[in-house]
């Protein structure tokens, strides 16, 4: 039931003239009521097809070098999406296409020690039977020969991982004795069979905390690979929030006498980074049709959107620009191997 006379706003309660069509506070249509099916329909296509929508008007402006940036500072704050949103979802579409490749193309087995206990179990039976094998046949037979063959290749292939399995390799603990112990150990099936937690830890030689935390953690992860994937991928969205702030200071320190505020260089790497999500998802999702050399050349317009936006927002020569692009990335990729690191060994941690 249209409401024309309605003088209260029903979304924000505003009060406005009988003749205002819309609220003149939030913005809302003035007519409620029951909507048409075709009103629905209307509003799907004035949303996917409005090219002046803030959608369309943030995806134009962003692949401009430093645009959203400035119109920022300048004011023009609600014709775009904001700096911290578009970030976000730009980074969560590319974290969705990454997970994709990562479980599609993964070579993980996963459920190992599950798989690694069944395999002893089988070999247990076929150890059994090639003990009776042995004892009912002549060694020097030539069938028998050809039989121990069999026997030998079955066991260094199938049954390799029946009997141990490699726990994480990388570390080298030493406690206050000067002992060490190396987390590259060849682990029992059977013990991680018929051991508790506490039995294995002591075992194996497990002292602090951070050794046992890491110890069965690993086991966990061994018998779920492919679910450790998506978890780790995700806690990337919290790695690439604290990494902003670390990159925006060393961008602070480079352009500290062009006397930009902090805040400046965090919203300038805001507004940049999504032009990378975006770019390289759609590489991902159309590799199938496109050169195999498409992501060097993407990867490179990337790098010189980069330089641009730094040479037209802080406005300094070509050359120094240049400089202190490398020095960015130099900084960059070192930042980003600490903080994937710190993710990853927190997710291993946690998971």
């Amino acid at each position: 039931m249209e409401q024309e006379n309605q003088t209260a706003c029903n979304n924000c309660r505003s009060s406005f003239e009988p003749i205002y069509a819309y609220c003149p506070n939030c913005g809302q249509k003035k007519i409620q009521g029951i909507p048409r099916f075709t009103e629905l329909i209307y509003d799907l296509f004035s949303t996917l097809f409005n090219l002046e929508s803030k959608f369309f008007r943030t995806l134009r402006a962003l692949f401009i070098p430093a645009r959203l940036t400035k119109d920022f500072f300048l004011g023009k704050r609600n014709a775009y999406y904001k700096p911290m949103r578009l970030f976000t979802l730009s980074f969560l579409a590319n974290l969705a296409v990454l997970g994709y490749f990562a479980n599609k193309h993964a070579t993980v087995q996963d459920g190992q020690i599950s798989l690694s206990k069944e395999l002893n179990e089988i070999k247990m039976g076929s150890d059994s039977l090639w003990q009776e094998l042995d004892e009912k046949h002549d060694s020097l037979d030539s069938t028998y020969t050809e039989v121990i063959d069999v026997r030998n290749k079955i066991d260094s292939s199938y049954f390799k991982s029946a009997d141990s399995i490699i726990v994480f390799d990388g570390f080298v603990f030493t406690d206050g004795n000067g002992n060490q112990s190396q987390m590259i150990q060849s682990v029992s099936v059977k013990d991680i069979k018929e051991l508790d937690e506490e039995a294995l830890l002591e075992k194996y030689n497990k002292k602090t905390f951070f050794e046992k935390t890491l110890f069965l953690q690993y086991l966990k992860i061994l018998d779920d690979q492919k679910g450790m994937i998506p978890f780790a991928i995700g806690n990337l969205l919290w790695m690439m929030i604290l990494l902003i702030p670390a990159l925006a200071f060393v961008l602070h320190l480079l352009y500290i006498r062009r006397k930009k505020y902090y805040i400046e260089h965090v919203i300038f790497l805001l507004y940049l980074h999504p032009v990378a999500f975006i770019s390289i998802s759609l590489v991902l999702l159309f590799q199938t049709y496109l050169p195999s050399y498409t992501i060097l050349v993407v990867l490179s317009a990337i790098l010189i959107f980069f330089f641009l936006s730094m040479k037209y927002y802080f406005q300094q020569s070509w050359l120094k620009t240049f400089f202190k692009l490398c020095i960015l990335l130099f900084c960059y990729l070192n930042l980003v191997l600490i903080f994937t690191m710190a993710t990853l060994l927190l997710s291993m941690i946690f998971y």
